[in-house]
């Protein structure tokens, strides 16, 4: 459960470090996404985990690559798959 927060966590850094350095205001991905504010927000402070569909949403406003993004958090995954087991 440790680990799945800090992928959260991480997760969320990232959104909000790609809108940043996109110079982009959270609402404008918001509204791009069809997201509330709030809820963006929420993901980008590691509150709440986006499902497959919300990142799907994030993937046009951010310029994001899902293998790119998937390669990246990788090992983190790794490591929570093998807890589990």
């Amino acid at each position: 459960m440790k680990n799945r927060k800090l992928l959260e966590e991480e997760l969320g850094k990232y959104l909000r470090l790609r809108r940043k350095a996109l110079d982009l205001k959270q609402a404008t991905v918001a509204e791009k996404a069809r997201l509330s504010d709030t809820y963006l927000s929420q993901i980008e402070n590691g509150i709440s985990s986006p499902s497959f569909i919300t990142l799907l949403k994030l993937v046009e406003p951010l310029k994001i690559d899902l293998v790119d993004l998937y390669k990246q958090f990788k090992p983190l995954i790794d490591q929570i798959k093998e807890k589990a087991e």
